[in-house]
């Protein structure tokens, strides 16, 4: 089964063909590396999952169902309304290369993908803000080294991240 995650997700990826001309036909394929990693990670661990749950053999014998209980077994597990998200994304990948490889053997479709998404953007976890306070920030720069502590005033005042504060070097303009 994990092999034949991998031959759909190859289907799959197009990086070096135009993003937007896919778009514009309707085909939703991956075109970037960061996504086909995390497409084959997430379906390879999806298959994995119903291999042991179902005793499944092929990724052509998946059905909606197995799709529904492996999220509400990740919900359970505690996972973001984010992750559960990009879980379903992945999954839509790897259907999408089915299609394509069903097309290719002359097989019919397999759907085991709802048509709209069950994580709902509602459950999403709502942005906060997350900086600090004026008097945790001297609470900390009183306890640190000197260079630590205009380190944190950059990421204070400025906004920079850790790395990006660390990375400051001393230059004429």
């Amino acid at each position: 089964m994990v092999h034949e995650v991998k031959v759909a997700i190859t289907a799959v990826n197009k990086i070096g063909e135009s993003k937007r001309e896919a778009r514009l036909q309707g085909r939703k394929e991956i075109h970037s590396i960061k996504q086909v990693k995390e497409t084959l990670s997430a379906a390879q661990n999806f298959v994995k999952w119903v291999r042991q749950e179902y005793q499944v053999r092929s990724i052509y014998a998946l059905t909606e169902e197995h799709y529904l209980q492996y999220l509400d077994d990740k919900k359970d597990k505690g996972r973001s309304g984010g992750h559960l998200q990009n879980i379903e994304t992945s999954l839509r990948h790897l259907q999408e290369g089915m299609n394509i490889r069903s097309n290719q053997l002359g097989l019919d479709p397999v759907q085991f993908v709802p048509k709209k998404r069950v994580i709902m953007w509602e459950e999403l976890k709502k942005p906060e803000d997350r900086s600090y306070a004026l008097e945790e920030f001297e609470l900390i720069a009183s306890l640190v080294s000197k260079g630590v502590r205009e380190a944190i005033s950059l990421c204070y005042h400025l906004g920079l991240r850790v790395r990006e504060a660390t990375n400051v070097q001393v230059k004429p303009f």
